[in-house]
């Protein structure tokens, strides 16, 4: 069976700032820089993969908790925000498993890398 979920990045900071705004323009206005995700985007899309989880692999029993390559392929385009969306996806999707989790002192808990494919934005058709 194969099922395909397309979502958009999460809140974001603008990609280009009013010249005369000299208050918002500033590096600690959006320490990020232009176009990034924002704690905000990365809280969204956490919840929004814990949501997803509770629906495909609670509700539905259609994944597994436990990653495996051959259950899931993540694609994004290859923008910071659009990769960091969907690596906030991911850690809330896979909040719960220690299964594949590397068991180092150090290692942040029930953490998964998950791989996110992308290739190059100047050749993405999918990129709109």
């Amino acid at each position: 069976m194969t099922h395909e979920t397309v979502w958009r990045h999460g809140h974001r900071t603008p990609t280009s700032f009013i010249p005369t705004d000299v208050i918002n323009n500033g590096p600690n206005t959006w320490p990020y820089g232009p176009g990034e995700l924002t704690k905000l985007g990365m809280t969204q899309h956490f919840r929004l993969g814990k949501m997803i989880a509770d629906r495909y692999v609670k509700e539905y029993g259609l994944l597994d908790l436990n990653y495996s390559n051959h259950m899931l392929y993540i694609h994004s385009d290859d923008y910071n925000r659009t990769l960091s969306s969907a690596y906030g996806n991911l850690a809330g999707f896979f909040i719960n498993t220690s299964y594949y989790s590397p068991k180092y002192e150090n290692w942040p808990n029930f953490w998964n890398p998950i791989p996110v494919h992308t290739i190059d934005k100047f050749r993405d058709s999918v990129n709109c």
